[in-house]
């Protein structure tokens, strides 16, 4: 089942939301236009009605007062001054059969009235309001009534008065404002658009994103990898419990690479003990006949070349039986450190770097009290230590490599120092955690160049801890780096 991936989602939500604000904004600008026209036409409507009906009272007037003689010079008259008052309006005045009369020069108006149902509307003294060429022109027809039949008989009006209004200007500016809301509203949408994709990339996809690649990381076997992202919500809460369940897991993995390294030492050193023990027979053969042969042969040549050889064949067997024995103990003893350095020393001599390419510093004080402790606790604790610092060197032109011991108080202080590539000051805070390595992990690693795990020196954190030993770390970027051990001679743990 395909997956919908956060910032789709995130593009989704954006997109609904842009568009319910588009709808919601034209929606409202389509109800404000018509709420406009409504208001625009009322107030034009009123207008004219206002208008025609005191042009027609005023005829009205001038009918009632005046003489038949005078009555078409007055209300001519009376014409113009309207008409001049309100030169934006057309003003007309028709008889009872919707005939002009009293037509002005200045003001002509072109648009005639051919309409049975205005002529019946005038005839029932109705007055009316009309639209002509699409709702352009608005015209107001006002019937005109006298006290007597002047002009027609039984009572029927004298005639009318027409006004029209052009709303051309009025429905282009109703227009505008139309365009010019949907135009602003537009631009909020997408404004609005913008801010909220932003707030959802920081708020949402940016916290799943890490969570996500945290998770990826985790399943990778970078046990390191942590949100960074933190909020006192939802999605915060989530980051929270991720990160716990990454630190469970490197803790799960710490123990597990711990148990497992210390079941192949224990099986290293049961297989190195038996192949020890299996040596020393023959090997004792070899010296034995190699001195018969110098006693009954005093002339031969190399038998002490051989005897010699043999000898210190015969060493490095018991240090591997001593050895082997000692990291296969779990009990507390007292430990010489000085001989157990030495030991860690000389079975590195079997590194070809070691022994032939690095300058060997060894100053290991007199009367170095014994620590309690398991031997093989102190023993990887320093074979760590001393290899990082031989990989530290891998690129150095000089590599120099000092162990020292010395006494101080009531403890053993243990250094050991490189001539390497130094720590950058930002990593050092940071070494002692575990999965952190500078070193590249294996399969990314070029030819015959040391790769690490991030687990070294934890684990010598983690080793040193039940005897309150303290492990620091001095270093400088192109000079080298040294690791200080301050080893109580009682152990702070039971």
């Amino acid at each position: 089942m395909p997956t919908l991936s956060v910032k789709k989602l995130s593009a989704r939500v954006t997109l609904a939301v842009i568009v319910i604000l588009t709808t919601g904004i034209g929606t409202f600008a389509f109800l404000a236009s018509l709420y406009e026209i409504r208001v625009a036409k009322h107030h034009a409507e009123e207008s004219c009605r206002d208008w025609a009906s005191a042009v027609g009272y005023g005829i009205q007037a001038i009918v009632d007062a005046s003489g038949k003689e005078e009555e078409a010079r007055l209300i001519a008259e009376f014409l113009e001054r309207q008409r001049g008052h309100n030169a934006m309006m057309g003003l007309q005045a028709f008889d009872v059969h919707l005939r002009e009369m009293f037509p002005s020069q200045r003001f002509p108006v072109l648009n005639p009235v051919h309409s049975a149902a205005l002529l019946t509307a005038i005839k029932a003294g109705r007055d009316t309001s009309y639209y002509e060429q699409d709702g352009i022109l608005l015209n107001h027809l006002q019937p005109v009534w006298t006290l007597g039949p002047v002009g027609t008989t039984g009572g029927l009006t004298w005639g009318a008065v027409r006004v029209t209004m052009s709303m051309e200007e009025e429905w282009n500016r109703i227009r505008r404002t139309t365009i010019t809301l949907l135009s602003g509203g537009l631009i909020a949408v997408v404004v609005t658009g913008f801010l909220l994709s932003r707030w959802l990339r920081r708020v949402v996809v940016r916290p799943i994103e890490q969570v996500e690649s945290t998770l990826t990381a985790l399943a990778r076997g970078n046990m390191k990898a942590r949100v960074s992202w933190t909020s006192g919500d939802e999605l915060g809460s989530l980051a929270r419990h991720v990160n716990q369940m990454a630190d469970a897991l490197a803790h799960q993995r710490e123990l597990e690479l711990e148990l497992l390294h210390l079941s192949k030492l224990s099986d290293i050193g049961a297989l190195a003990q038996g192949i020890a023990h299996n040596l020393k027979s023959p090997l004792t053969a070899v010296r034995g006949f190699a001195q018969l042969l110098q006693m009954q042969h005093p002339d031969l040549q190399h038998l002490d070349a051989i005897v010699r050889s043999a000898d210190q064949i015969s060493d490095i067997v018991d240090n591997i039986m001593y050895k082997s024995r000692q990291e296969q103990r779990g009990d507390r003893q007292p430990i010489d450190l000085n001989r157990l350095l030495r030991e860690e020393l000389r079975f590195l001599e079997a590194d070809s770097q070691f022994k032939h390419q690095t300058e060997k510093v060894y100053r290991f004080a007199e009367d170095l009290p014994a620590v309690e402790g398991v031997y093989s606790d102190f023993s990887q604790c320093f074979t760590n230590l001393i290899r990082n610092a031989l990989d530290a060197m891998h690129k150095s032109n000089r590599k120099q490599l000092t162990v020292e011991t010395e006494k101080n108080g009531d403890g053993v202080i243990v250094r050991v120092s490189d001539t390497g590539s130094g720590i950058p000051k930002e990593h050092l805070d940071h070494i002692f955690e575990p999965f952190f390595t500078t070193k590249p992990i294996v399969g990314e690693a070029k030819p015959g160049e040391p790769t690490g795990t991030g687990l070294g020196l934890s684990t010598c954190v983690q080793l040193m801890k039940p005897y309150g030993a303290e492990i620091a770390a001095e270093s400088e970027v192109g000079v080298g780096t040294t690791f200080t051990v301050r080893v109580p001679t009682r152990a702070g743990g039971a």
